[in-house]
């Protein structure tokens, strides 16, 4: 399992984050070879976005991917 705090700016584009519009695609293009990678090698990605409390949303994202694991019939192919 693996852990990402998404930052609000991947939705609220501000120049104090990122001077110009490249640099932020890059940083989106770089978390989605992140999420391809966790997902080729059986790897759980836990994201939590910035507008999420962390201390809910962590125990809850890991009691549900426990609900599923559980499962006999579960599969990460």
């Amino acid at each position: 399992m693996a852990l990402k705090v998404q930052g609000a700016q991947y939705w609220l584009h501000n120049t104090s984050w990122y001077k110009d519009v490249k640099k932020l695609e890059n940083i989106v293009d770089y978390d989605r070879k992140k999420r391809t990678l966790c997902q080729l090698n059986g790897i759980y990605l836990l994201e939590v976005w910035y507008d999420e409390n962390p201390e809910i949303m962590i125990p809850q994202k890991i009691y549900k991917f426990k609900e599923c694991t559980d499962r006999k019939d579960f599969n990460l192919d």
